[in-house]
């Protein structure tokens, strides 16, 4: 297929209003032109311009003509080569510009002839304007799937909308004449809303971080934006710009939802649990309280599940509290030997090599039932029920007091194998067996079981995907405790991830910390594709199960049915499931995470001063002497001193001024309140930083850390005799100046009256 059939098809199909075609068909009109057939090389040139405008890759609306710039660089391999073939080129423009305007060049006379009225200038526009319309597309496309949880409302070349409550949306907009980018707040309707945002106008710009665009017009919905320039040509940019949006799109419904929930009156911790991520990363300088925000917010929403159990003292003794529930099948082979183990009082395992280890665990005063499985019906069938009385641990008997012996079925559960243990709800299938009991004057019991719904574990350099996951590891034998065997083991995901299956109707957090400390992409592993979640909130890309991972879960699910539902299409992470991160955005022994791992989460900064007002307890004052003495009674006196925060804020903005970066300064919680210790003059209110962390952790941070190879920096901070941290340790144990007269102007300090 040649050029001028390449236009030919497309001029006769639906595409003919495309403004790249009717480009194309007037430029290669100019070509062929009787007035400059003749053009020399640079007519080839204009050829070459249109052919790598040809291989762009159009998007799915126009796959008719993709397919046929495959045919034709099939039938013209040389074209391959060609350099830009991706996208239309401001460069390429340019040369078609310089080509079309040369003074002797032969297509100056014909362009001008059929271009009187701008139509080849209008086509050409519109092209530019089609081609940036494309780029917008995609960017959108990358930045809903960073938002893939939320309802998208409009998706188009400008922008993409954002459903976020009833009443207002976040919409983000792109500008290609400004290279700008905007996120807007857009409130379609009522005003009253607006007015009431506007008047929290100074906490709002604070919490978002920079002040913010407010227009209010009569007749029209009223918006609150911030703006940001962007040059969408620039895709080298695109990451960074993405990883930065999504985080002021994320503050932007964070802040503004919960200035929303105040102005209802509604609980701000339900908002939270409405609209919180499920994968999650607090990031920022050591010591923000990072670790203490994500346990405080967790303990608030994520409550401990307590599960009551009735239990009827059947033997007398303490033994019911500890009952467990059996379900164990009575065909041997072809024979079915329910009435003669209901007659007999017993149950007999039928295979002398398996099950041995599951009979032997069976106690006097479980619940024992016989089912038989309906496999067409997908039932499971409960034929008797009794009270074990006896355990031979032979692996093979156990006496049972048969105590009802009825069929009951049981919809949408499957057991397939000889003996299972019940546990969780499907215990229900026992509940004949207690109301008989109860009936019979039995002493009825209730046992409590707490779930801990929080799993927490910290990542470091090493960890790996065997630990997070599970893995086989070398344990004593059930059997024989001398002898060593391998069996899998879960790991934190893994344990997380069956309570959560187990437990539907709560949810479960997996907090992971300093996650950037060892090579998060490595540990995840294939998880990492189970961080894709749909709408429901469950995994969008279910992954195969291992054979050791399928062993184990069939062992914790142990109804065939269930199984079938939670892993049918494999492994996935269901909708109750959080996993939430901490990580130190720059820090010594830290690793970068990827950009598609990171898209895969919302990231939340918390600034240096974020959390300074929780630090501690809000009645006491946290102090760090600054001049003391010891008087004649061996008792350590303190003329001058300053409260810890203000301290900290002046030591960082020194650090600033003089060129140090932020992650290096000092956050609220370098220093641990419970590392202050009671004024010893009996001022219950007042509490003095502990001589070592004050030493060995804070002054030797500065001095050996953020300072190590700043000498002069370091001279401006500390008086100029201390050369080294010994001297400096040497000065304030023996009440000397340690700080320069400099840096002690900077200080609100406080003198003891």
């Amino acid at each position: 297929m040649n050029f001028e059939n390449f236009l030919e098809k497309n001029l006769k199909s639906e595409k003919t209003k495309i403004p790249y075609i009717q480009a194309l068909k007037k430029l290669n009109d100019f070509i062929n032109s009787n007035e400059i057939k003749h053009g020399g090389a640079n007519l080839n040139e204009v050829k070459s311009i249109l052919i790598q405008e040809l291989t762009w890759k159009y998007d799915e609306e126009n796959k008719k003509i993709y397919n046929y710039r495959e045919n034709f660089l099939e039938e013209n391999p040389f074209l391959k080569d060609l350099e830009d073939i991706k996208i239309l080129s401001i460069e390429n423009l340019e040369k078609l510009k310089k080509l079309t305007v040369t003074d002797g060049n032969p297509l100056l006379k014909a362009i001008s002839k059929a271009d009187g009225n701008g139509a080849l200038s209008a086509s050409i526009g519109k092209l530019i304007e089609w081609k940036k319309s494309e780029l917008q597309l995609e960017f959108w496309d990358e930045l809903r799937k960073i938002y893939s949880d939320f309802k998208i409302l409009k998706y188009h070349e400008n922008g993409i909308d954002i459903k976020f409550g009833e009443e207002y949306h976040i919409f983000i907009v792109h500008l290609n004449n400004k290279n700008l980018l905007t996120i807007k707040i857009y409130i379609p309707e009522n005003k009253e809303l607006f007015q009431k945002f506007k008047e929290q106008k100074e906490n709002i710009e604070k919490e978002i971080g920079s002040e913010l665009e407010w227009s209010l017009k009569e007749s029209k919905a009223t918006t609150i934006s911030k703006n940001f320039s962007f040059n969408i040509e620039k895709r080298e940019e695109w990451n960074d710009v993405l990883y930065n949006l999504s985080k002021e799109i994320t503050k932007f419904i964070d802040v503004f939802g919960k200035y929303k929930n105040k102005l209802n009156g509604n609980n701000l911790n339900n908002n939270l649990e409405e609209n919180m991520e499920y994968q999650r990363i607090v990031y920022g300088a050591p010591g923000t309280g990072k670790s203490y925000m994500l346990k405080k917010e967790s303990e608030e929403i994520f409550k401990d599940i307590i599960i009551e159990q009735t239990i009827i003292d059947s033997d007398g003794n303490d033994n019911a509290t500890d009952r467990q529930y059996w379900l164990v099948g009575a065909f041997w082979g072809s024979e079915n030997k329910l009435d003669e183990f209901v007659k007999n009082g017993y149950w007999q395992n039928g295979y002398e090599d398996k099950f041995i280890n599951k009979v032997k665990q069976i106690k006097v005063g479980d619940y024992i039932g016989i089912k038989s499985l309906n496999r067409h019906a997908n039932e499971t069938v409960v034929k008797a029920l009794g009270i074990v009385t006896k355990n031979y641990n032979d692996g093979n008997k156990v006496d049972v007091n048969w105590l009802i012996k009825e069929d009951k079925v049981y919809a949408n559960r499957r057991y397939n194998t000889t003996i299972h243990k019940i546990t969780g709800n499907r215990i229900d299938m026992f509940e004949p067996l207690v109301d008989l009991e109860k009936n019979n004057g039995k002493q009825i019991k209730t046992t409590k079981e707490i779930i801990n719904p929080i799993e927490r574990v910290t990542f470091y350099d090493g960890y790996t995907y065997g630990q997070f996951v599970g893995t086989y590891k070398p344990v004593p034998s059930e059997d024989d405790p001398e002898n060593i065997v391998y069996k899998y083991t879960p790991g934190p995901l893994m344990t997380t991830l069956v309570k959560a299956l187990q437990n539907p109707k709560d949810k479960f957090l997996l907090i992971i910390e300093e996650i950037n400390r060892a090579k998060a992409d490595r540990v995840f592993g294939n998880i990492f594709q189970l961080l894709d979640r749909n709408k429901n909130g469950q995994s969008e890309y279910p992954i195969a199960i291992s054979t050791e991972v399928k062993k184990y879960l069939e062992e914790q699910f142990e109804d065939d049915s269930q199984y079938q539902e939670y892993f049918g299409k494999g492994l996935s992470l269901p909708s109750n499931l959080y996993i939430w991160a901490t990580m130190n955005n720059a820090d010594q022994g830290v690793y970068p995470l990827d950009t598609a791992f990171k898209r895969r989460w919302n990231f939340e900064y918390i600034g240096l001063d974020d959390n300074a007002n929780k630090f501690g307890d809000e009645s006491i004052e946290y102090l760090i002497d600054l001049e003391f003495y010891t008087d004649e009674k061996n008792i350590k006196r303190i003329p001058k001193y300053i409260s810890w925060n203000n301290f900290r804020e002046n030591l960082n903005n020194f650090l600033l001024e003089n060129g140090i970066n932020e992650d290096r300064l000092i956050a609220p919680f370098f220093i641990n309140p419970l590392q202050f210790t009671q004024d010893v003059g009996g001022n219950e209110n007042s509490y003095w930083i502990d001589e070592s962390p004050y030493l060995n952790k804070l002054l030797m941070y500065i001095f050996d850390d953020v300072l190590k190879h700043k000498i002069s920096i370091r001279r401006k901070l500390f008086t100029e005799d201390i050369l080294s941290f010994s001297q400096l340790v040497k000065k304030y144990k023996t009440g000397k100046h340690i700080y320069s007269d400099e840096f002690l102007k900077s200080l609100d300090i406080q003198e003891w009256e």
